[in-house]
């Protein structure tokens, strides 16, 4: 679907949960298509602050408002010819929206401050890990942009509906991983394979890169042995005994164990979860855990989570 769709000028709307590597998807119809010589402009729309979106992604011109001396490009301008990526396109405001839907028409817009309409030739690809079909229902989604953007849908399931992606993309990060630390071609033993396919990954495909990072730099070099991976069995004993709570004793001591690794498992998969969710922004993540900054920094020690890895281009 995406080979055909990136023949192709039609907007593009990638779903999927975070992580699962929608942005790469996007990446891929860019080059693939026509566009693939001019430029390719990623923007992260939920990392805008909303009195911005429209300045950074239309531009402004001199005296458009206080400190605005010159005149900035926006990224549509910046785009034109090519392809602009819209990632978590569900984050915006619906006073932009009503902009983005006249682009998407026309190819028309106005830099901020400006009476004069520019035109630019740009691929829409939007991604979200929202349902925005029930954020039309709820008026947070202007449902005829949402249609204008819904001409090729693109799902990316997350990583444990498909774990038999899990080797090749293992052997990838690997490879990737140590050529940047010049550390040779990976040697991977089967338990290593073992050990990754015994996860369900909350964090999708982000997080088994991280898992592959940390492995490659704990080998220096030597082949990647299943020692250097977390211990994922006690997270799938944890996943069964939640949904078969009748069992949960019988791999046992006590109560008070079983409840305590039932409790630390729930708790780091919780925290990947909302650390991928939120881009790996830290006082965002806290926020949505409802949890302090400082509360949060103690719980990412606490399963030794490496916050900044989840952050955009941190792989």
């Amino acid at each position: 679907m995406a080979r055909q769709a990136a023949a192709t000028d039609a907007p593009v709307l990638i779903t999927g949960e975070s992580g699962t590597g929608k942005e790469i998807l996007a990446r891929t119809i860019h080059q693939q298509s026509r566009r693939r010589e001019h430029a390719y402009v990623a923007v992260n729309c939920g990392a805008i602050a909303g009195s911005l979106e429209e300045s950074e992604l239309f531009g402004y011109v001199p005296g458009a408002f206080t400190g605005a001396d010159g005149r900035k490009q926006g990224r549509f301008e910046a785009a034109h010819s090519g392809t602009i990526f819209l990632d978590e396109i569900g984050e915006t405001s619906t006073r932009l929206q009503v902009k983005l839907l006249r682009v998407l028409q026309d190819g028309e817009y106005a830099p901020v401050g400006s009476s004069l309409n520019l035109h630019c030739d740009v691929r829409v690809v939007a991604a979200t890990n929202q349902d925005l079909l029930a954020a039309v229902r709820n008026s947070t989604f202007r449902a005829d942009l949402y249609y204008r953007l819904d001409v090729v849908r693109l799902h990316v399931p997350p990583l444990r509906e498909r774990k038999d992606d899990i080797p090749s993309l293992a052997r990838h990060f690997a490879f990737e991983h140590m050529q940047r630390y010049a550390m040779g071609t990976p040697v991977i033993e089967p338990p290593f394979f073992e050990r990754l396919l015994r996860h369900h990954y909350p964090g999708n495909v982000r997080e088994l890169s991280n898992y592959v990072h940390r492995a490659v730099i704990s080998s220096n070099g030597a082949p990647l042995t299943a020692d250097l991976l977390p211990a994922f069995d006690d997270d799938s004993k944890a996943e069964d005994a939640l949904a078969h709570p009748e069992q949960a004793a019988v791999d046992t001591n006590s109560f008070h164990g079983a409840k305590k690794r039932l409790i630390e498992a729930f708790e780091r998969e919780f925290i990947i979860a909302v650390l991928t969710e939120c881009g790996g922004i830290i006082h965002r993540a806290a926020d949505r855990a409802g949890l302090s900054e400082r509360s949060f920094h103690a719980k990412l020690r606490q399963y030794g989570i490496d916050g900044a890895s989840f952050r955009a281009g941190a792989q």
